[in-house]
């Protein structure tokens, strides 16, 4: 679970996004969506207004020994914005 996506609005301008996993904090998801900012570009020569969020998960899970559900929840940030390339 988790990883980039992103999308040319334009050239040089791109909406990107990194969604993390359980494990993830916010400020590491951030890095990797500059990150990945900064591959689309080509350099650190960009303008950005990312942002993030956390997002809650929940369900259940069965295993093939027990009837019975066990239920899960769990945090995950989200980080996007747009980036444009100078």
């Amino acid at each position: 679970m988790g990883g980039y996506e992103d999308e040319k609005i334009s050239d040089g301008v791109y909406k990107v996004k990194f969604t993390g996993n359980a494990y993830t904090t916010i400020e590491q998801a951030t890095d990797h969506a500059l990150h990945r900012a900064e591959e689309l570009c080509g350099s650190k020569n960009f303008e950005h207004d990312i942002s993030g969020r956390t997002e809650n998960a929940e369900g259940e899970i069965y295993y093939d020994f027990g009837a019975f559900p066990i239920n899960y929840s769990h945090n995950f940030p989200v980080v996007e914005g747009t980036v444009t390339c100078k």
